[in-house]
């Protein structure tokens, strides 16, 4: 009995202690939320600081006294991949001749993909447009260790895979369902897509003309045609299109829905369409009537929502965040 009375007072002492730290944990845990939060919005501040277009220096002045993380330009196309870390030792830390910290040891980053509001683009400026994606559609595509050399044309349906492919003398007929990786395809004839197919990555250069109809959806597209591009209304993108020719929009409607990323909201419509850039994030912010043709290449359509390259420049505006 002895002995389980001494038990049951050292597992009462052990539970007593246990409680008596349990207060400090919670605090310490608390503390280390504040700091991450902390460091998540340093990160998210400078990159809009940057954004905006603010001195380096600007906030670390009185009243805000607030150094902020270095942000550092990624590349990408068409949008620019911006990131400065989530950290809030930055803060803390000595700056450089810029008035913002740099060498933080924090892994994590805040990161963000930036796009240019939308204006009447020049000849000159549009043609530059088109020089990159062209040359950034050969370097992504060719240069791929897993691209695949054909001649004739080709089918593909089922189930999708990443892949990349080169095909000369032919045309491409995409007809994937389901989730799909990284498709990346070079093609002297003409690509149609269709079918009801997510594609994480999709890029098309074609000598010829690109259809793309059906459920299609790109979370990152890339399309060049030296012809002419059609698209249907069901088919929703991030991305960024050129034609030489004109961009077709089969079966739209006089009113576009905003359920679905309306191609028509973003084109060029100082001559012919050429240029489509869209950020559905954003369009969903926005809500408006655009008049057009059923079945007719569009006339004129209102551009609110849409973004363009970065590499346009003007205000530029942030498209989708993320925790690296």
């Amino acid at each position: 009995m002895m002995a389980l009375v001494l038990t049951v007072l050292l597992s009462a002492t052990l539970l007593a202690f246990s409680l008596l730290q349990l207060p400090g944990g919670v605090r310490r845990l608390v503390n280390r939320y504040q700091q991450d939060l902390a460091g998540v919005y340093l990160g998210e501040s400078a990159i809009v600081a940057w954004m905006e277009q603010f001195p380096a220096d600007y906030f670390a002045e009185a009243p805000w006294n607030l150094r902020l993380p270095a942000v550092q330009e990624e590349g990408g196309f068409p949008w620019l991949k911006v990131s400065a870390a989530a950290c809030t030792a930055c803060e803390r830390g000595a700056s450089d001749e810029r008035g913002r910290t740099s060498g933080c040891e924090s892994s994590r980053r805040v990161v963000a993909q930036v796009g240019s509001t939308f204006r009447t683009l020049s000849r000159d400026e549009l043609r530059e447009v088109a020089d990159q994606l062209e040359a950034n559609l050969n370097r992504e595509i060719l240069g791929r260790s897993n691209l695949k050399v054909k001649s004739g044309s080709r089918r593909f349906t089922g189930r999708g895979e990443s892949f990349a492919m080169n095909v000369s003398a032919g045309d491409v007929t995409l007809g994937f369902d389901g989730n799909v990786g990284s498709v990346n395809i070079k093609c002297d004839g003409d690509v149609n897509v269709r079918g009801a197919a997510r594609y994480d990555t999709l890029r098309l250069y074609a000598s010829g003309n690109i259809v793309l109809t059906g459920e299609v959806n790109a979370r990152h597209l890339e399309v060049y045609s030296r012809g002419n591009i059609e698209l249907s209304r069901a088919v929703s993108f991030s991305g960024i299109m050129y034609s030489s020719g004109g961009i077709t929009l089969r079966g739209m409607n006089s009113r576009l829905s905003r359920r679905r990323t309306s191609p028509a909201d973003c084109v060029d419509t100082t001559g012919p369409i050429h240029l489509i850039s869209v950020a559905p994030t954003v369009l969903r912010e926005n809500h408006q009537d655009v008049s057009a043709r059923r079945d007719a290449t569009l006339e004129s359509a209102a551009p609110l929502g849409c973004l363009l390259p970065a590499i346009v420049g003007g205000k530029k505006v942030s498209i989708q965040w993320s925790l690296e």
